[in-house]
């Protein structure tokens, strides 16, 4: 029986790991163009978004996506 974040059936895909690690770098990204003075604007808040509305993930793996994306400081 699996345990921990994806426990049950339909609530992890085999790729999620590399999902979330994907969202922290985009979070880190979108979080360093301010410091750097870029101009991009919104730009990796707005591939996160593209990320999780393509992967339509709900309940606790949207959190987890969501959770990854904000920048530990």
């Amino acid at each position: 029986m699996q345990s921990g974040p994806c426990a049950g059936p339909g609530r992890c895909a085999p790729f999620d790991g590399d999902l979330q690690r994907l969202a922290e770098i985009l979070g880190t990204l979108h979080y360093l163009r301010g410091i750097c003075g870029t101009n991009e604007g919104p730009k990796w808040r707005n591939e996160m978004q593209a990320l999780v509305d393509a992967e339509t993930p709900s309940g606790d793996r949207r959190a987890r996506m969501i959770a990854g994306f904000k920048p530990r400081l």
